[in-house]
């Protein structure tokens, strides 16, 4: 069988793993098409060509817009090359991206059956939170009519899917992991150098308003216990975040490291004792997965998370949960993990075990088995 998979995350080689150990059963062809270059977190990414996959550069309109973006070269030559009898799009079913690869495969591949891939879990009955949203309703009904399979990454995104009264095939398949390198890792002399003293809390992603850092240093600034708090990542709300640390006179507790390369990650994350992850509900967004919960999981720490969106679904009983914007609520969760050490331990452990769900090897599985189910229909 030949597969085409159009995933943009895929950029970076670790990215690419699951598609190498799709490519692993003799029965499949994968053949991948990502950007040369894209944006994520602010930061650009440019294609890294390390796996043995037939990788496909294209060059992409709005790099970094998920939803808006789209190829302007190599997708017609893909699919001419490729001759899919799948295309993959991990992609959301409203994006351009999944308007033009539906559009080309209705003349380069008619015979082509479509997997789309969602994460939504806020847009009940087609009310999309960006301008336009008519025009991501039409082109979800066009994707809707031409797609054979939908994959989700949360329940919620699940229900959103057959509320809509999509009636072909729709599953849940979790995101996964490239453990080859995720693991907790020697510091070094990392946490003196960053001048990080007692228990380490963190935090990695965007800072933005909507992950819920404000709860975070609040909760801090109510331990009376020695802590740090070393935040990973960039945004336009970290100044506002500077200024709520100097207000609760915190700030000299809190670390800000703005760019860690995704291979480094694993080294960052084992700086810490607990990680956080406190997004909050609103209007236009709730968490739709949380994948650093399963990295850090995977890196033997323990994690707590708010109820925001998929974070309990994605923690079941391997973290502790708050309230979203109980900042109280979440000083006493972080408290828990710092005096209860039995507790904190049986965390990591279970953690690190329910993490392997998340390997790379399963979800090629599970997708394996998709294929397969398409084709023989």
């Amino acid at each position: 069988m030949n597969i085409l998979v159009i995933d943009k995350t895929s950029v970076l080689s670790a990215y690419q793993r699951k598609w190498e150990l799709l490519a692993n059963y003799e029965d499949v062809e994968i053949t991948l098409l990502t950007p040369n270059c894209w944006k994520e977190n602010f930061d650009k990414i440019y294609l890294e060509k390390n796996s043995r996959l037939k990788i496909i550069a294209g060059r992409v309109v709005f790099p970094g817009y998920g939803n808006r973006g789209f190829y302007y070269t190599s997708l017609i030559r893909a699919v001419m090359k490729c001759k899919p009898d799948i295309i993959h799009i991990m992609e959301e079913p409203y994006s351009l991206f999944s308007l033009e690869v539906v559009a080309v495969k209705k003349i380069f591949a008619p015979k082509a059956k479509i997997i789309f891939y969602t994460y939504d879990n806020i847009s009940y009955n087609y009310k999309f939170h960006y301008k336009f949203s008519q025009i991501y309703k039409l082109i979800e009904l066009f994707t809707f009519k031409n797609a054979d399979y939908a994959l989700c990454a949360n329940e919620e995104a699940k229900s959103i899917t057959l509320s809509k009264g999509f009636g072909k095939p729709v599953k849940v398949i979790y995101p996964c992991f490239d453990y080859t390198f995720l693991k907790r890792t020697e510091t070094g002399r990392l946490k003196e150098e960053l001048g990080l003293k007692g228990s380490v809390i963190g935090f990695a992603g965007r800072i933005v308003k909507e992950k819920g850092l404000d709860t975070l240093i609040k909760a801090c600034s109510e331990i009376k216990e020695d802590v740090s708090l070393l935040i990973i990542g960039r945004g336009e709300y970290k100044r506002e975040l500077i200024r709520l640390a100097e207000e609760l006179g915190i700030n000299e507790k809190i670390r800000f490291v703005d760019v860690v390369k995704y291979s480094e990650i694993p080294k960052f994350l084992s700086l810490l004792d607990i990680f956080v992850l406190p997004s909050i509900t609103t209007d236009r967004w709730k968490e739709q997965f949380g994948r650093v919960i399963i990295e850090a999981m995977a890196c033997e720490v323990p994690v707590i998370g708010s109820s925001s969106g998929a974070i309990p679904e994605v923690i079941g009983d391997n973290g502790l949960i708050f309230r979203e914007n109980d900042y109280i609520d979440l000083k006493n969760k972080i408290l828990i993990l710092m005096e209860n050490g039995e507790y904190r331990n049986r965390l990591i452990a279970s953690g690190k075990s329910y993490a392997k769900n998340f390997s790379g090897e399963n979800f090629a599985k599970k997708i394996y088995m998709i294929y397969r189910e398409l084709l023989n229909n």
